[in-house]
């Protein structure tokens, strides 16, 4: 694979020579024993660029691809997978932050520097899958009329996605992983208030589509990491009583605990089918967790005619 390194702020010209060479050594060499069942074919490059957001963002927009990436207060995104077109073949470049790259010199952040990576090469090898999976990607981008399933089966493939990628890399996760669970907790705390207060917002300024807007944007990201959290869980193969009783507690009360023993059993359902996957529908009780996922938080969206119906109740 192609590696492409910038020049980093803060490095000398020297000492990043260095560290360019043993990068390479270490992908090529340590770390191939966990990506050697991955399917990488499609993989164009790895970009460590001196500016993470400036380099997505330009790549982003010369591709015409949605701009945008992890950043918010809750955390930046420590990679990004982007898969484009080339002469009718699709490809995908990994970016990397370069402080997730210096991390991998660093004995403190090492293995959780190089989960990362691993993770994102796990992504480029789903992508892989989803293309050989004709039906399945035929039905992910066409139009059913179904305006209702068609939102929901995009979020579905989101929430699988960070599923699959952490099930697959959990076995370069540092020991002492608390497997992304208390960041989980902080996301859905976070994500209620502000659904609270969009909602108070929404019953004075009666705008519908910005308060729909804003809680897909926010229980996407809260679903993916319970995605996460999960794909670690069923990765390592934990059946740990006290673990999910902790977990089981951490959660109740909150949107995410009617849905959380479903989830569980609907994305490993998923898994056991994976890559012969025959048709988006297999993506039909994933969609109807995420619809639950509103209905918990006080929305509920219907088709009604041609149009989306959001009631607010």
């Amino acid at each position: 694979m192609e590696i492409i390194i910038e020049e980093i702020t803060g490095v000398d010209t020297a000492t990043l020579e260095g560290m360019k060479s043993s990068f390479r050594k270490w992908i090529n060499g340590d770390f191939k024993e966990f990506i050697e069942d991955l399917n990488l074919s499609i993989l164009d490059k790895i970009i460590i660029p001196n500016d993470f957001g400036e380099a997505v963002t330009k790549f982003q927009k010369e591709h015409n691809l949605q701009v945008g990436y992890t950043s918010n207060e809750m955390g930046v995104a420590g990679g990004k997978n982007l898969p484009f077109e080339r002469d009718g073949e699709t490809r995908v470049v990994i970016f990397i932050q370069s402080g997730v790259f210096l991390s991998i010199f660093n004995k403190e952040f090492a293995q959780e520097a190089a989960n990362i990576i691993h993770h994102e090469l796990c992504h480029v090898h789903d992508q892989y899958n989803n293309l050989q999976m004709e039906k399945f990607n035929e039905g992910y981008y066409k139009d059913t009329g179904d305006l209702l399933f068609d939102l929901l089966k995009k979020h579905s493939s989101c929430v699988w996605d960070e599923y699959i990628a952490p099930r697959l890399s959990c076995s370069t996760l540092p020991k002492d992983s608390d497997l992304s669970y208390l960041f989980l907790l902080d996301l859905i705390k976070d994500t209620e208030n502000k659904v609270k207060k969009d909602i108070d917002d929404y019953r004075t300024q009666g705008d519908i589509s910005l308060l729909f807007k804003n809680i897909q944007e926010l229980t996407s990201l809260t679903l993916k990491i319970a995605a996460t959290v999960i794909g670690n869980l069923h990765g390592l193969n934990y059946n740990d009583t006290k673990l999910s009783e902790v977990i089981n507690k951490g959660l109740e009360g909150t949107f995410i605990f009617p849905i959380w023993n479903e989830l569980h059993e609907t994305l490993e359902n998923l898994y056991q089918s994976y890559p012969n996957w025959k048709d988006i529908y297999v993506f039909d009780s994933l969609n109807n967790l995420i619809l639950k996922s509103w209905n918990e938080l006080g929305v509920f969206p219907e088709n009604r005619g041609k149009g989306l119906y959001v009631n607010v109740p």
